[in-house]
């Protein structure tokens, strides 16, 4: 992947240590392994530093003898937020390959009485190719689901308008 949020040095000389990437989901607080950049023991501190600059952390082991890397190679795994398909900081993280949609968790819209229609709303986003979040409506009753997709734009504007409405 050459779309990193940090540099890498230029250099092909052997690498010597492996220091994996991490970031930090921040809804859960979990650890996420993102990827695995190999260098050399001039790139070492610099590579780290740039890591840790960009909102990562690393962790640095030296490679074994039988792995041979360039220094600067870089190895990204798909389920982590360096990944071309990372999941944005909403996503609830489940079923977006399948649905080929990266989702929020529904939120419910509830009353303190019994109502006639249940409501949520929740945020999607295709995953590939990745596009501008949606706001996701749904309103079911005892027939059938309606959902309606508004841009973030359109979503803003009907806010206001509703509170213009129940201020109204």
């Amino acid at each position: 992947m050459t779309d990193l949020p940090f540099r890498l040095a230029d250099c092909a000389e052997p690498a010597a240590t492996r220091i994996e990437v991490y970031s930090v989901d921040g809804e859960s607080g979990d650890g996420s392994l993102d990827g695995a950049v190999y260098v050399c023991p001039a790139h070492s501190q610099a590579t780290a530093d740039a890591i840790a600059m960009a909102g990562f952390t690393s962790s640095a082991t030296p490679l074994g003898e039988d792995v041979n890397r360039p220094c600067g190679y870089v190895h990204i795994y798909p389920t982590g937020l360096l990944a071309a398909n990372a999941h944005p900081e909403w996503c609830d993280r489940k079923g977006c390959d399948a649905r080929g949609e990266h989702r929020s968790r529904f939120l419910l819209i509830e009353s303190p009485r019994q109502e006639a229609s249940i409501i949520s709303v929740s945020l999607a986003q295709t995953c590939r190719p990745p596009a501008e979040p949606v706001v996701v409506l749904s309103v079911a009753d005892r027939t059938a689901t309606q959902r309606v997709v508004f841009s973030a734009r359109e979503a803003r504007n009907l806010r206001h308008r509703l509170g213009d409405l129940l201020t109204a």
